[in-house]
């Protein structure tokens, strides 16, 4: 718990988060001025004797549905647990909730406790539930008979629950307590008593609560004021501008009212009859949350235009774009532009205004390559703990089960072999498998671990198969009948640098004794795969359009080299330079003068050159031919 401030002489004072200053501030001038005039608002007071709980859902559930917790199941013969009656001092019809000691309990649910509630709930229309970074104003009054008796157990006669996710234990809740002298205690979360007064202070006097709560999971602020209505003397009173109102997994918070106690010490207790009425709910206007969508990029190339990357908000507001690696694509106009071979990262962002809250932002890997390749495996097969020593290699599935015994557990083992690819580097690799059988209706946390590559199809078992070396990654499996990707990237770099074999262990470690099956490459199609993407280590060939010379231009990263192949077809004039990213001259390589056919290399070093995009300028007779390449 976070200190509270005590020093607040309003709810609004609490509210001064350097980002919500402004929204604070307008809203304290809106409060002084227009008190709730113009809010979206639910308005509850009673009317008169009869059809009492219809007027509560008309309020709180008006599209149907029924707000009214009661232990009408087990006590008909009472009748409505809640009534309307006149109230003197009020001079106005207000509702009076009835408890009794026996024989009411918990909706005939829970027999060691007994309520009677009324409360907003899911069906209950978006302005009486509190959601995230939305402000709400609870209103309300009660008084409480004289001699109250709560017991050394909970009483509760106002919660805020909240919705989805931990929803168990209340957000607040005010809850009367037997003691020496009784007491109402404002309690967070269930465990920390934040505010207390004397109980008798209330007994036999219509009290007025006004509670404010800015829903946030981290830094909300929560307020509450309760006042004498005779005189406008606050007896109870807490503020606190950080700490947290809704849980992190919680869908919406909402109110309840009435009675709520425990049977646990039942002869503490006595049949009780609580006034309420006045009850009130505001949503504040403010900001509202925005949530980014951003596609994947696809593999892009040297000569890719310029491109939006399609990013959208829900507020329809302009996305922003940085790259991580301006060597490799820059933003342009708020569209992508390409500069050079590798990998960056694009982040999408949306920065909100006064309608909207910033949006959480949202990256995508772009990769620029020259060479993208699809391989299938060299080897896969997989390995039943129930039989040690028996081999797999042949079956048309790969199979994974776990439970913790190993006569349960199956794993499989897939190999790829990088020779023959033809990258210089690889910037994106990921590894595929098709589902064809899983449990209905279960997700499964698939692991894709590096191991040894000394294993042999046809020999593998679960005695003499290899153990993770280290954890690759972990993605969800839920269907059949499609691939799932796993980004193995950093993983086969390794394997490309020391000319290694890709061997991969795929294992479910949930141990839920789900068995999943994929398609192994002895399967009839939708075999195994390790899509590849990168720089190719063959020359880039550009034939020049009307003589056929033929020229290769490499950049060798390690070196940091120009490599030139070129064959001439007949007798020409070369002038090779090296432009800048402008198209400035920055030096000439190679200048022949009626150059014989035939082919040549040469090397030209350029380390000197500092990194980023350069142009490569041939001209050769009467045609010039200009490509792009990126000096690192």
């Amino acid at each position: 718990m976070k200190n509270a401030n005590p020093i607040c002489s309003t709810p609004i004072d609490c509210w001064s988060r350097p980002d919500h200053l402004f929204y604070n501030s307008f809203l304290i001038l809106l409060f002084t001025i227009f008190p709730f005039q113009g809010f979206s608002q639910a308005v509850l007071n009673a009317d008169g004797p009869g059809n009492t709980y219809e007027l509560i859902n008309s309020v709180f559930a008006p599209s149907g549905g029924d707000v009214v917790e009661n232990p009408e199941c087990v006590h008909p013969e009472f009748g409505r647990h809640i009534a309307e009656v006149w109230d003197a001092d009020l001079n106005q019809y207000v509702f009076e909730f009835y408890i009794h000691v026996t024989p009411d309990n918990d909706r005939c649910i829970n027999f060691d406790r007994q309520r009677v509630e009324i409360k907003t709930y899911d069906s209950s229309p978006d302005s009486l539930k509190g959601t995230r970074h939305e402000t709400i104003v609870y209103k309300w009054k009660f008084k409480i008979p004289t001699g109250y008796q709560p017991s050394s157990n909970f009483t509760h006669l106002h919660q805020i629950k909240a919705v989805g996710g931990d929803e168990a234990d209340p957000i607040f809740t005010l809850t009367a307590r037997k003691g020496n002298p009784n007491r109402l205690e404002l309690i967070h979360n269930n465990t920390n008593k934040v505010a207390i007064a004397n109980l008798s202070l209330f007994e036999n006097t219509w009290v007025e609560a006004t509670e404010i709560i800015m829903v946030d999971s981290l830094h909300g602020s929560y307020s509450i004021d309760i006042k004498k209505v005779s005189d406008g003397i606050s007896i109870l009173s807490y503020r606190n501008n950080d700490l947290m109102t809704i849980r992190y997994n919680n869908s919406f918070i909402r109110p309840k009212w009435g009675i709520y106690r425990s049977l646990l010490s039942s002869t503490d207790l006595r049949d009780e009859a609580v006034r309420f009425n006045g009850f009130s709910i505001y949503e504040v206007p403010g900001p509202k949350d925005q949530f980014l969508t951003f596609p994947l990029i696809s593999m892009k190339g040297l000569s890719d235009s310029d491109f939006s990357p399609a990013a959208w908000s829900t507020s329809n507001l302009p996305v922003s774009y940085v790259s991580s690696n301006e060597s490799v694509a820059t933003i342009v106009n708020n569209k992508i532009h390409i500069v050079g071979l590798g990998a960056t990262t694009i982040t999408a962002s949306q920065s909100g205004n006064l309608e909207y809250y910033p949006a959480d932002n949202v990256s995508q890997l772009l990769i620029v390559a020259n060479l993208s390749l699809t391989i299938n495996p060299i080897a896969d097969s997989y390995v039943h703990g129930a039989n040690p020593t028996t081999n797999y290699g042949t079956a048309a599935t790969l199979q994974l089960k776990e439970n913790g015994t190993s006569s349960y557990t199956r794993k499989s083992f897939c190999k790829f072999d990088l020779a023959g690819t033809d990258f210089a580097k690889i910037y994106g690799a990921k590894f595929r498998l098709y589902s064809n059988g899983i449990t209905a209706g279960t997700s499964t946390p698939i692991s894709i671990s590096a191991s040894a590559g000394n294993w042999n199809e046809n020999e593998i078992t679960f005695s003499n198969a290899p153990t993770a070396d280290s954890l690759l990654t972990t993605e969800q499996v839920a269907n059949d009948l499609t691939y799932y990707d796993f980004d193995i990237t950093s993983y086969v770099q390794n394997c490309l640098a020391k000319n290694s074999l890709v061997s991969l262990l795929i294992s479910d470690n949930s141990g839920a004794n789900t068995l999943i099956k994929f398609n192994s490459r002895e399967a009839v199609s939708n075999h195994p795969e390790l899509f590849l993407a990168g720089i190719s280590s063959n020359l880039p060939t550009l034939e020049l359009q009307k003589d056929k010379n033929k020229f290769q231009i490499y950049y060798a990263y390690e070196s940091k080299s120009l490599i030139l192949n070129f064959t001439l077809l007949q007798n020409s004039n070369l002038n090779i330079a090296i432009l800048n990213s402008v198209g400035q001259l920055i030096r000439c390589i190679l200048v022949k003068q009626n150059q014989s056919e035939g082919t040549f290399q040469q090397t030209f070093p350029m380390s000197d050159l500092p990194a980023g995009i350069y142009f490569v300028r041939i001209s050769s007779g009467n045609v010039i031919q200009t490509t792009k390449l990126n000096f690192r």
